[in-house]
């Protein structure tokens, strides 16, 4: 009994030990995405139609800013928090973030 108990406790110390460590985060999808990749994977007219959809959704709220105004590492984080606010669909949101990200600074 005394060593079932033992068992019991060490594995659940290991567990927590194992839940409470730090994670690697691996970025990976759109918000990673980088400026030559923004090029290189959207064509000029997917580009073309992710700033109609910049200009008709995020202008409704608010004077849009430059796009080479900031590097795409900053684009990605006011991205990340705008897009879903502005409810567009997975697919605009992606064409707005390889428009901006194409044209960043």
């Amino acid at each position: 009994m005394k060593k079932t108990i033992m068992i019991s406790a060490i594995l659940g110390w290991i567990s927590i030990g194992i839940a409470c460590s730090p994670k690697k985060v691996v970025e990976s999808g759109p918000a990673s995405m980088t400026k030559a990749m923004a090029q290189e994977n959207y064509s000029g007219d997917q580009i073309a139609k992710g700033e109609a959809i910049y200009q008709q959704k995020c202008g409704r709220c608010h004077v849009l800013h430059k796009t080479n105004e900031y590097k795409a590492n900053k684009w990605h984080g006011i991205l990340n928090s705008m897009i879903p606010k502005s409810k567009v669909s997975v697919e605009d949101g992606e064409l707005i973030r390889a428009y901006v990200i194409a044209n960043s600074k």
